[in-house]
């Protein structure tokens, strides 16, 4: 019973900071921090000091991905890690899903995002983004934007990718009819509001520092259950006897 009220009142923390994430994301991402005067674009109202521009005008290049074939065992449990679209969880990627070898990179449509950049899913999954802390190789199903820092910051991007409104109107961009996709012209054409860089960066640091909070308290969730396990385990088989006091 004390486990269980304990993973109750976690419950709780991770309802209550995810409303609060949510709340920041739609407040952050349209109003910004500090704005006293706003004006009205073709996204909606945003501060009057921030542009709108096509995700084209932020990316140096997009990079396309693919799948070393699996009949060759060479091209596999190499040291580069390989990410599919199922592999993304979160608003960043520090981890392969699985690993390649140079040869397998070579012979493949595959290519390496470089670590810093954003990673978008545009066949399958999509509505996922994420932020690659690493070096990481891509399948079919993603695009990697190599972005130009010196106009955008990459976890700010990321921020907006996954918004409820953005993921809506990716969903919207969809093309055909067993597996569906966004064209790369679409990718291209989404208008994303562009704050300057400094205030990208306190957006992005405080919805990451939230989302950060809300881990935290997801992983201490799964370890209280993993305690509640064992403790009936051992305490419902008579493992452990407990005395009781008549």
């Amino acid at each position: 019973s004390t486990v269980d009220e304990a993973i109750q009142k976690t419950n709780e923390i991770i309802e209550k900071t995810k409303r609060l994430k949510k709340g920041l994301m739609q407040e952050l991402l349209t109003k910004g921090i500090g704005h006293k005067e706003f004006k009205d674009t073709e996204i909606g109202r945003i501060p009057k000091e921030w542009e709108v521009v096509r995700l084209r005008d932020l990316v140096k290049r997009f990079v396309s991905g693919g799948t070393p074939s699996t009949k060759e065992p060479r091209f596999w449990n190499g040291d580069i890690p390989w990410i599919t679209s199922a592999h993304i969880t979160k608003w960043y990627v520090d981890s392969g899903e699985r690993y390649i070898t140079k040869e397998g990179l070579e012979r493949s449509a595959t290519n390496i995002v470089p670590k810093g950049n954003v990673i978008v899913a545009t066949r399958v999954g999509i509505g996922k983004s994420a932020f690659n802390l690493i070096d990481i190789a891509i399948n079919q199903d993603l695009t990697g934007l190599i972005i130009d820092k010196h106009k955008v910051n990459a976890e700010f991007l990321v921020w907006y990718l996954i918004s409820p409104r953005v993921i809506r109107i990716l969903l919207s961009f969809t093309r055909g009819t067993t597996i569906k996709g966004i064209s790369r012209r679409d990718l291209e054409r989404l208008k994303v509001p562009l704050p300057s860089l400094s205030e990208q960066q306190k957006i992005a640091k405080i919805l990451s520092t939230v989302d950060k909070r809300l881990e935290i308290e997801r992983k201490r969730k799964e370890k209280l259950e993993r305690i509640k396990k064992a403790l009936m385990d051992l305490l419902l088989t008579g493992k452990i006897r407990i005395k009781v006091k008549t």
